[in-house]
């Protein structure tokens, strides 16, 4: 997912599900899946919310993940790449674990690509 092995606005559909915990580098992950994905595709997220007061978020935490709590600190990777959200979904019950899903319309630069990030 750091290094997606496709050109440039290869796909106009991109699914990223309940895997970006299983990196380190998420905005990394994130602009790959831009770079691939052609302007005014879709990108579809989705990940487990585990509430701080949850066994499994000091765990998650430790291992060096990001234990996100809302949809918004995940579209805040895509900086100004996004063009509209046409779906989100938030837990009501954020005692509990959940799914924070979204759908992305992206918006690329005038080149057709997204900058990768330095990390």
């Amino acid at each position: 997912m750091h290094a997606i092995p496709y050109p440039d606005s290869s796909f106009d559909v991109v699914l990223c599900s309940w895997t970006l915990a299983y990196s380190r580098k998420h905005a990394l992950a994130i602009s790959e899946m831009i770079r691939v994905c052609r302007d005014r595709g879709l990108i579809a997220i989705g990940v487990t919310r585990i509430p701080p007061s949850h066994p499994d978020h000091a765990l998650l935490v430790k291992e060096g993940s990001v234990a996100y709590q809302t949809v918004d600190e995940i579209l805040a990777l895509f900086g100004p790449h996004i063009e509209e959200v046409p779906f989100r979904r938030e837990p009501f019950d954020r005692s509990t674990k959940g799914a924070l899903m979204a759908i992305v319309r992206v918006r690329k630069d005038a080149s057709g690509t997204a900058k990768t990030p330095a990390d």
